[in-house]
């Protein structure tokens, strides 16, 4: 027998072997859902960032996990959990709308353990409370659960009257005295209000003082330098700034490889590396800024902050 045969048969041979294996894989994680409707088999895990990336396309209209199907799917097999298998990894995955099932989860938490492995993508600065279980997960909450009291609610209540009412006095209430009538006027809330959410963060939860103005009005702040003060003139964005460039481009970084990124550099690639010379500064800027914060809350409460090493 020829070479090239062998390479052949051994090709089919392993070919073989690796559909026989993922076919009872298959068949175990069907068997470990039970009774459960569904049992749909996903190309790709639906909590992980390729997933993300094409969600507006996989899976197809109709199937388990199609990202506008809402509840329809629960309708579609009459229950409220059904289940599917991931492809890739062979492993059931549950659909809940159950509200006795989240009251399950949330208080068996040696059984029902985080998928931390579908946080990695959000670790950009190292290790958080939304990617953390265990130990790691209670030391951080046990850091971050003084934050979460009624005075601080209160405030971020404040806050966000504040801003609104900032809003329409700079923006929606001119419009109406220019028109000068009482019909209705149409405005897009999403901007608006991503802006409104990012300001409400800014001044209640970094302590950056914050305003919606426009560039007319000269006893204010700019929407550009909303956030902008003289503890921020070394960062080359404002933290308004950075934060929203952040998001928007948050799952180009998660989908951009290292070496991607270090070959951008090295080499000039048409809208690749600008992109990327602008995430990249955006991320670094809002590292930047929160150092900044927390280099401030270490030094104005040292004792504090030495209770929790």
């Amino acid at each position: 027998m020829s070479l090239k045969a062998l390479l052949v048969f051994g090709a089919c041979l392993w070919a073989l072997q690796k559909f026989i294996s993922k076919a009872h894989a298959i068949a175990q994680a069907k068997m470990s859902l039970g009774q459960l409707p569904g049992r749909n088999i996903l190309l790709m895990h639906p909590f992980r960032s390729a997933a993300i990336a094409f969600a507006a396309f996989l899976p197809l209209k109709g199937q388990i996990g199609h990202y506008f199907a809402g509840f329809s799917n629960y309708l579609k097999y009459g229950s409220t959990i059904i289940g599917s298998i991931a492809l890739w990894d062979t492993v059931p995955i549950y659909w809940t709308a159950d509200g006795g099932a989240f009251r399950a989860a949330s208080f068996d938490r040696p059984a029902i353990i985080k998928d931390v492995e579908a946080y990695e993508v959000l670790r950009i600065y190292g290790p958080n409370m939304v990617g953390a279980e265990g130990d790691d997960f209670r030391r951080h909450k046990n850091v971050a659960k003084s934050a979460f009291n009624e005075a601080n609610v209160a405030f971020v209540w404040k806050e966000t009257i504040r801003l609104l009412n900032d809003w329409l006095r700079t923006e929606v209430y001119p419009t109406f005295d220019e028109k000068k009538t009482d019909e209705a006027v149409e405005i897009d809330l999403l901007p608006v209000f991503t802006e409104l959410t990012l300001l409400v963060i800014a001044s209640a939860g970094f302590g950056k003082q914050a305003f919606w103005s426009s560039l007319e009005t000269s006893s204010q702040h700019s929407k550009e330098d909303a956030t902008h003060d003289t503890s921020e003139t070394h960062h080359s964005l404002t933290f308004s700034q950075a934060v929203t460039v952040t998001i928007s481009k948050l799952l180009f970084k998660i989908l951009t490889p290292p070496i991607v990124q270090r070959l951008s550099k090295a080499i000039y690639i048409p809208w690749l590396t600008p992109a990327i010379e602008e995430t990249t500064n955006a991320f670094e800027s809002l590292r930047a800024h929160l150092l900044d914060v927390v280099g401030s809350a270490r030094a104005s409460n040292p004792q504090d902050y030495e209770s929790y090493l």
